[in-house]
């Protein structure tokens, strides 16, 4: 490896590390600050956030050039890289709660699969394995909680458990459940949402000082398309699982371009 491209790596990781640092420290900086007007501290909360994912999608271009999804280099970086098992896992209720919506927060493909998938008559009228499944019996009392990884499985054995309850997995399923991994949602909820439209999409919303540091659902009574009130079962993401993931991919990123001699640089640019 060149001097070059050695000093490339130095630079721009570290700068990835001390803006990961800054991040990981601003709730202690607030406190120190004596910052406790509600707004400022949810401003402040969100352009963390923000920023974390920006630096996810800029990493993900690093270990991916040649992929042209914005999506699919977030969804890769953060699976390959994090360590965190969890980003590959598919959220049946997420998925449920969205076809019960039908696309009501959603455009393009995703609402053409919530529409079509919805329509079949397994979606329409679930038997009581897939409504397991859909809304599990133990986050059904209000503000019931449950860790994710209890619940969510990998896409292959999401498909199993689908099959099992009479759902008929074809490749519209599949193309569904992918957009309903961890990945996927912290992509479209909360990257696309705070980028497009100054908000977080979910509606699990991470609760400042909970101890949970892993994706985790909880329940809430939320008013359904035909004006029913319905129990859901909300995925959550802490914010602090997003920023430990950023941490280890950056870790992880910054190994690849040192054993193969890349130019972070040059391969950020890369279209």
């Amino acid at each position: 490896m060149n001097e070059g491209v050695k000093g490339s790596i130095s630079n721009f990781f570290g700068w990835f590390e001390y803006k990961w640092q800054f991040l990981s420290s601003l709730p202690d900086l607030l406190v120190k600050a004596n910052i406790t007007d509600e707004r400022a501290r949810h401003v402040v909360k969100d352009l963390r956030l923000l920023r974390a994912l920006v630096d996810l999608e800029v990493l993900g271009r690093v270990a991916n050039p040649c992929v042209h999804s914005s999506k699919e280099r977030f969804v890769k970086v953060l699976m390959g890289y994090s360590g965190q098992a969890e980003w590959a896992l598919v959220s049946v209720p997420e998925m449920w709660y969205q076809i019960r919506q039908r696309g009501r927060q959603t455009r393009g493909r995703l609402e053409d699969g919530l529409r079509k998938v919805g329509a079949r008559p397994e979606w329409q009228n679930p038997n009581q394995t897939l409504c397991n499944l859909v809304a599990p019996s133990h986050v059904a009392d209000m503000g019931a909680e449950a860790a994710a990884a209890s619940l969510d499985k990998p896409l292959d054995q999401t498909a199993q458990a689908l099959r099992a309850a009479g759902v008929c997995i074809d490749a519209e399923v599949e193309a569904l459940m992918r957009e309903f991994t961890h990945a996927a949602i912290l992509y479209r909820d909360y990257r696309c949402g705070l980028a497009h439209e100054g908000r977080r999409r979910s509606h699990g919303w991470d609760i400042e000082g909970s101890p949970r540091q892993c994706p985790y659902y909880f329940s809430v009574t939320d008013v359904d398309t035909s004006g029913m009130q319905e129990s859901d079962a909300c995925l959550v993401i802490p914010d602090v699982f997003t920023l430990a993931a950023l941490g280890k991919c950056i870790e992880g990123v910054r190994r690849l371009c040192e054993a193969h001699g890349f130019d972070p640089y040059e391969r950020a640019a890369f279209e």
